[in-house]
């Protein structure tokens, strides 16, 4: 009967999601990273829950950036079996979500494929 309230974990399992952000051109105004943003978006649509964040900087002589680990809450089996690996063009032109298509990427940046 009371059942939920001996489950020690909320979630059926969690698993991770890695993304790079380089850094951006020097600028006056802040920058906010839209395709990171529209990826979480899209994860959080899956059914997943973020439940926590790790930043890590990265500087080098040809790169620097940003690695964001997300540790993602599967609250079912069937939200922890999807596969976690998106393709942004996939996300960005996928009609069940907002028309994320509309939202211009800087042309400063240069996104790998």
């Amino acid at each position: 009967m009371f059942q939920f309230l001996l489950r020690k974990n909320k979630y059926y399992g969690k698993k991770t999601f890695t993304f790079y952000i380089p850094a951006p051109p020097a600028r006056k105004t802040g920058y906010q990273e839209k395709e990171f943003d529209n990826l979480i978006e899209h994860i959080l649509g899956l059914g997943f829950e973020l439940v926590d964040f790790k930043l890590q900087s990265h500087s080098g002589e040809e790169r620097t950036g940003l690695w964001v680990l997300c540790i993602l809450g599967a609250p079912t089996k069937e939200v922890f079996n999807q596969k976690v690996g998106i393709d942004y063009s996939m996300v960005s032109h996928n009609s069940a979500t907002e028309d994320l298509s509309r939202i211009p990427l800087d042309p400063d940046i240069i996104h790998d494929n």
